[in-house]
């Protein structure tokens, strides 16, 4: 299968200095995300008008958005980095595996 259509990685691989914006827009959108959602819960389960049965809703979508802010966008911003560090370096087998583990990555 051709590298280009595989989310970019032949372009990632050309152009590192691309990711650079991908890299920080990631990382701020999963701080302000992580701490968001967790002020979100914090104002729910502490201020009592919230505490009804028609938060339910927000609780899971609140609990939800955090856990892919603070698991699944990091994992996405680190398999960035290994990707562009790794892949240029000499490392041999270890080469080999990197690449396998990113041509199933969905993020990249």
């Amino acid at each position: 299968m051709n590298e280009t259509l595989i989310g970019g990685k032949q372009y990632i691989h050309d152009h590192p200095v691309a990711a650079i914006p991908y890299l920080v827009i990631a990382t701020t959108a999963a701080i302000i995300g992580t701490i968001g959602n967790l002020l979100v819960l914090y104002s729910i389960f502490y201020y009592a008008p919230l505490r009804k049965p028609d938060s339910v809703f927000l609780i899971n979508l609140a609990l939800a958005d955090f856990v892919v802010a603070s698991f699944g966008d990091p994992f996405g911003i680190v398999g960035m980095l290994i990707y562009i560090i790794f892949m240029e370096s000499d490392l041999g087998p270890v080469k080999d595996v990197l690449h396998r583990y990113r041509s199933h990555s969905i993020y990249v």
